[in-house]
Order: structure tokens, then C-alpha cells, then sequence
């Protein structure tokens, strides 16, 4: 087979080490076939990299903002379908009321009221005291001693 010339109807993978660089740019540049084997490793293991790295949770997680509006206008927790508003008091309720169940999670439910969202806690003038946000100024006496129910 003649490397100047290959058969007609032949696909031949050769390389001519007397080619120069420019000549095998420009053979490249012509096809836009030609893909830098570097740029793809470096990719591909990127994604293994994070694709690992998610898998075992060790990617930093963002903190979320979470505060939207419920009903009648009352503080609520934003689920992470980015739609679904659930008010602040069926948080922790043991109720999934998130697809996924977010609004239920042991991080954010597993020391009440200091592992909530600070928007979603309101605290009563007794300390010993705390309702959910959007238990204030409802008309009912959360607190026990109306410090809900008091403008502030």
C-alpha cells in the first residue's frame, strides 16, 4: 500500500512522523475531526472526579435559601423543587410535606428550634418558649403569654 497515495475505498489510520506540525494542524483544522486527546482525559477525569466526590458526599454543600411565602402570606420553607412553599409549622412535623421529604430531614429537625432556619423560629418573651413564624400574630395566644400576638 503506498502512504502517498492509499487505496481508494481504504480507510487507513497512519502517522508520517516527516509531517510536520503546521501540516498536521492544518489536516486537523480541515476536518474538525481532530479532538486533543489531552483536553478529553482531562475531562473525563474531572467528571470521575466529581461524579466520585458526589457519590460519597464530600462535595461542599451551598447553604440554601429555603424562606418563601405560604399561605396568606406567612413564612414558609421552600422545598427543593423550587415550587412547593410548605408553612413554617408543618417543618419537623413528622410529615412529609416536601416529594422529597427536605422539610423532614434529621439535620434540620434533630435539635428544635436550633437546628431550624432562624426565619422559621419565633421566640417568646419566656425563653423557655418558641413557636413557628407563621404562629405569630394569628389571633391565638401561642406563647402563653401574648408576646406572639404584640407588635414588635
Amino acid at each position: 500500500m503506498n502512504k502517498t497515495h492509499p487505496q481508494r475505498g481504504v480507510h487507513v489510520a497512519t502517522f508520517d512522523s516527516t509531517k510536520s506540525f503546521s501540516e498536521a494542524k492544518a489536516c486537523c483544522t480541515r476536518r474538525r475531526v481532530c479532538i486533543s486527546a489531552v483536553a478529553l482525559l482531562v475531562l473525563a477525569a474531572l467528571a470521575t472526579i466529581v461524579g466520585l466526590a458526589a457519590t460519597l458526599g464530600l462535595l461542599l454543600h451551598v447553604p440554601v435559601n429555603r424562606f418563601c411565602a405560604a399561605s396568606n402570606n406567612r413564612t414558609g420553607f421552600l422545598c427543593d423543587d423550587g415550587v412547593t412553599c410548605v408553612p413554617a409549622s408543618h417543618v419537623c412535623n413528622r410529615i412529609r410535606d416536601c416529594r422529597n421529604g427536605e422539610d423532614e430531614q434529621e439535620k434540620l429537625c434533630d435539635d428544635l428550634p436550633s437546628s431550624l432556619p432562624g426565619y422559621l423560629v419565633f421566640h417568646c418573651s419566656n425563653p423557655l418558649y418558641w413557636i413557628y413564624a407563621d404562629q405569630r400574630c394569628n389571633g391565638m395566644n401561642d406563647c402563653g403569654d401574648c408576646s406572639d400576638e404584640m407588635e414588635s
